[in-house]
């Protein structure tokens, strides 16, 4: 898929927030206790504390491959006087043995070969050393990936030659579980609708191509009104069980915060009456029939007042 009306959201924060409401298992990895030597994949690897570093954030209108640099890393009571030769793949054992772990809507399906290259898969620590020489993984053409999926490429420590004393590949951190997250409701959509503002000249008709992409399971980005080259950008929350939508601003994006409003525009600062004839629609909810985001939202000027969008969102 192509989602040419979105703008690339990388956040210095973003892809540790996106991935910590994911259910992840408890695994522990004993480093260096009682004379063990084992590899772990530097800061990537395990499903516990680095799951969230190992999530991949893409900018999905882009034909650029994205590279991931990592290296592994020696946990043992005294270096090597020689070099350790490791060898890593991609190992969807290890994917399987996550996605029983996790509730279904939680699971990653694998990320097909033809998205991907794994290359410099043969890595050194030199002799006395502790970190490894890089591996890349590269994804390739992100826009062709399907946004409602969530994906996985898990890249283990295959073999280690060279070591001795029961040197090994960590039980847990010796794999790095490259995902990226997908949301069902992902996709191209079509707004329609109004915003509002102090300046009567400022009001205008929406009427945009919008491509809603993912935060996580059950969270989008989306631009605000036609706004979003402006650096506007929200994120909309449903919960499938309910429709209901919550709306916050995006790390980062213009504008915050911003405030919803479920039943009537507001009646203050400087107050506004419905200038469109769908505007009774937008309650915050997601209509699962019509696959129809139906939104009235918006953020505070102190000088002004509020700008206020109301839309139909709905899916192509």
């Amino acid at each position: 898929m192509n989602f040419p009306n979105i703008k690339k959201l990388v956040f210095p924060m973003l892809a540790v927030a996106i991935f910590s409401s994911c259910d992840k298992p408890e695994t522990t990895d004993q480093l260096a206790d009682k004379g063990q030597n084992i590899i772990r994949v530097n800061t990537y690897g395990g499903v516990d504390a680095n799951f969230s570093n190992s999530a991949i954030v893409l900018d999905l209108t882009s034909t650029d491959p994205v590279a991931v640099d990592f290296q592994a890393e020696y946990v043992g009571p005294q270096v090597f006087g020689q070099d350790l030769t490791l060898n890593f793949a991609v190992d969807d054992a290890a994917r399987t043995a996550y996605n029983a772990t996790v509730a279904p809507e939680n699971r990653f399906e694998i990320l097909p070969a033809s998205f991907y290259t794994l290359t410099n898969t043969t890595a050194t620590i030199k002799a006395g050393g502790v970190f490894s020489s890089n591996v890349t993984l590269t994804f390739l053409d992100p826009s062709q990936l399907d946004p409602a999926v969530s994906y996985m490429v898990p890249v283990t420590i295959s073999s280690i030659t060279g070591g001795s004393n029961g040197v090994k590949a960590a039980p847990s951190t010796g794999t790095a579980y490259f995902h990226i997250i997908g949301n069902p409701l992902a996709g191209n959509y079509h707004s329609t609708g109004f915003f509002y503002h102090p300046t009567p000249a400022s009001c205008r008709p929406v009427d945009e191509d919008k491509s809603l992409l993912p935060n996580s399971p059950d969270e989008l980005f989306c631009d605000v009104a036609d706004l979003g080259p402006s650096g506007y950008v929200a994120i909309f929350k449903t919960n499938l069980t309910t429709n209901k939508v919550t709306i916050r601003v995006a790390p980062g994006a213009a504008g915050g915060p911003y405030v919803q409003w479920d039943t009537d525009l507001p009646n203050s600062f400087p107050g506004y009456t419905p200038l469109w004839p769908s505007s009774a629609q937008c309650n915050n909810t997601y209509d699962p029939a019509t696959k129809t985001f139906k939104v009235r939202y918006g953020y505070l000027n102190t000088a002004t007042g509020y700008r206020v969008t109301e839309e139909l969102i709905t899916k192509l």
